[in-house]
C-alpha cells in the first residue's frame, strides 16, 4: 500500500471543510429539515432603518405551529410619511413550507396617518395581513362588485365580530372587527385582530398594532376567540404574539396555530 503524505496545509484545509459541513448540517437539522422542530425563513425585506423576514415554525412531526415574521428595532424608524391616508406595503414572501399552512404571503402595511374611523384607528400603525390568497387574486378585488359584497356565513367569525360599513377595500376585501375591542370603547388603540373576506370566503387574518405601542417593546400573547366554523385547513390561529428580544433588538410577531381536531 502506497503511503500517503499529508501536509499541514492540506490538513488545515480539510478541517475547515469538515467544520463548515458540520455546522451547516447542524443548521439545516435545527431549522429547515421537516421532521425536526425548527424554523424556515423567507427573504429579508428592508423596512425603515431595519428589516423584516417571514418565518414558519414546524414541530417534530413537520406540522406548522407558528407563522409570522421577525422585525428589527430599526424598522420602526425612518418610515415613509407620504400619503394622507394611504398605506405603504412591504410584501413578505413565505418559505416553501407555506404549503403546510392556510397562508400564501404576508403584507406588512404601514399606515403613517392611520385610517378610518377617526378617533380610533387614525394613528400611525401597522396592518399585518396574513393572506390566504395569492397576490394575483388580490389584484382582482375591486369595491362595489357582487363578489366583494358577498359575505361568508357568520359561523366563520367569532360571535363578537361584525363587518365594517362601506364598500370593500381594493386588493383587500371586506374587514371584520371585534366589537369588544377596547379602542371601540374609547381607550387608546394598541392592538386588535381583524378578519377579511371576499366572495363569501375568509381571505386574511390581520393583527393591527399601533406604532406607539410597538415602540414600548411589548412582550405579550393575545388569545383569540374560535369561530364555530374554521377554514378547510389543518390549523387556525388560536392566538397571536408580540415578543421583543432586547439583546438582539428584534421583534417576533406571529400567529400561533391550533391544530383542528
Amino acid at each position: 500500500m502506497k503511503k500517503q503524505i499529508v501536509t499541514p496545509l492540506i490538513m488545515a484545509t480539510s478541517l475547515i471543510i469538515l467544520s463548515t459541513a458540520f455546522f451547516y448540517g447542524c443548521d439545516r437539522d435545527n431549522e429547515n429539515t421537516p421532521g425536526n422542530q425548527g424554523v424556515t425563513r423567507g427573504p429579508q425585506v428592508k423596512v425603515g432603518n431595519g428589516t423584516a423576514q417571514s418565518f414558519i415554525k414546524l414541530d417534530q412531526s413537520g406540522k406548522a405551529t407558528s407563522i409570522g415574521f421577525t422585525m428589527t428595532r430599526g424598522a420602526l424608524d425612518n418610515l415613509p410619511q407620504q400619503g394622507e391616508h394611504g398605506a405603504i406595503s412591504y410584501e413578505l414572501p413565505l418559505p416553501a413550507e407555506k404549503q403546510k399552512t392556510a397562508y400564501d404571503h404576508i403584507s406588512l402595511d404601514w399606515a403613517p396617518h392611520g385610517h378610518m374611523p377617526n378617533g380610533v384607528y387614525n394613528v400611525p400603525h401597522f396592518d399585518m395581513h396574513f393572506y390566504m390568497i395569492s397576490q394575483q387574486q388580490r389584484a382582482g378585488i375591486k369595491p362595489g362588485t357582487a363578489e366583494a359584497e358577498k359575505l361568508p356565513d357568520a359561523s366563520f367569525f367569532p360571535p363578537n365580530y361584525a363587518s365594517t360599513p362601506g364598500e370593500a377595500e381594493p386588493a383587500m376585501g371586506k374587514h371584520w372587527v371585534d366589537l369588544t375591542s377596547s379602542e371601540l370603547k374609547g381607550a387608546p388603540f394598541k392592538t386588535t385582530f381583524i378578519y377579511g373576506s371576499y366572495n363569501g370566503q375568509v381571505i386574511f387574518h390581520e393583527p393591527m398594532m399601533a406604532h406607539k405601542w410597538l415602540s414600548t417593546e411589548p412582550d405579550t400573547l393575545i388569545t383569540l376567540s374560535k369561530p364555530a366554523t374554521t377554514l378547510n385547513a389543518s390549523a387556525y390561529p388560536g392566538a397571536y404574539t408580540v415578543r421583543y428580544d432586547k439583546a438582539s433588538r428584534v421583534f417576533t410577531i406571529s400567529l400561533e396555530l391550533t391544530q383542528k381536531q
